[in-house]
């Protein structure tokens, strides 16, 4: 009289195991996205190694790619993609927030990246050679599912760049990358950062637009936008008296024009 109360629970029990192994298997799987004007969506990657922010908070998260189409996004043309990277350990990078104030949330998809390291060493942030060497792989593989789920971006129009690291993130690429690094991006923005960079006969002929705080240490106007410009680089450069290491938003108007100019080529 018990063994069918008996096989009921364990029935149960299974069942109950059954549905949680489904729910693991799914857990971060990333939801249909539709593709519209103004739409906002993370695409996640529980398969690479933590990022650079999650050794630094020691909260567990799946590394994130987030996206932004802008509003007057339409599947019937390509876009130009704009990557613009924060300055420190870099974010979650839960939201391309400062790419979209920058584009007026038209004419880019802005897409917002996290940083990588094999090996925290705090507390020295600054990305270094083996950062980048680690970290082109992996933003590859981020990129190339950007590109299977918004089949029109512009691949002749990317343009990278970001506030200090996520300046020198873009300059590391290209200096250590080489080539395979420096032809991916159209065009390049260095905001108070990206000074280390070399390999100017790389980018001959491409974008490059500086913003640097006045002469906090050395004037960039000719220690660096010169030599860049000697080497065939595009070198549009904007001082910002009086700042220090940082990238206020009374100068978002300069790079908003600038990007503005570029959507239209």
């Amino acid at each position: 009289m018990t063994a069918f109360p008996k096989m009921k629970s364990i029935l149960k029990y299974f069942g109950l195991i059954f549905m949680l192994a489904m729910v693991s298997l799914s857990w971060g799987a990333d939801k249909p996205i539709k593709l519209e004007p103004g739409q906002s969506f993370a695409l996640r990657f529980p398969d690479l190694p933590p990022t650079l922010w999650q050794q630094i908070s020691h909260k567990p998260s799946q590394p994130t790619m987030s996206v932004f189409l802008p509003t007057n996004y339409t599947p019937d043309k390509p876009f130009p993609v704009l990557i613009f990277l924060g300055g420190g350990g870099g974010s979650w990078a839960a939201d391309p927030a400062v790419a979209r104030k920058l584009t007026g949330e038209k004419d880019f998809i802005c897409v917002n990246l996290p940083y990588f390291r094999k090996e925290l060493t705090p507390p020295e942030l600054g990305i270094n050679k083996e950062d980048v060497k680690f970290m082109w792989p992996l933003y590859q593989q981020m990129l190339a599912k950007l590109e299977q789920t918004v089949p029109n971006i512009n691949k002749a129009r990317r343009i990278i760049g970001g506030f200090s690291n996520g300046a020198h993130v873009p300059a590391g690429l290209i200096n250590e990358i080489g080539e395979e690094a420096a032809d991916y991006f159209y065009a390049f923005i260095f905001v108070e950062g990206g000074v280390k960079l070399t390999r100017f006969d790389l980018i001959k002929g491409k974008e490059l637009l500086l913003l640097f705080g006045g002469q906090r240490h050395k004037d960039w106007s000719e220690v660096f936008a010169k030599p860049a410009r000697e080497a065939g680089v595009k070198v549009t450069y904007y001082e910002m008296p009086g700042v220090g290491h940082a990238f206020p938003e009374k100068y978002y108007d300069k790079v908003a024009q600038w990007l503005a100019e570029r959507a239209k080529e």
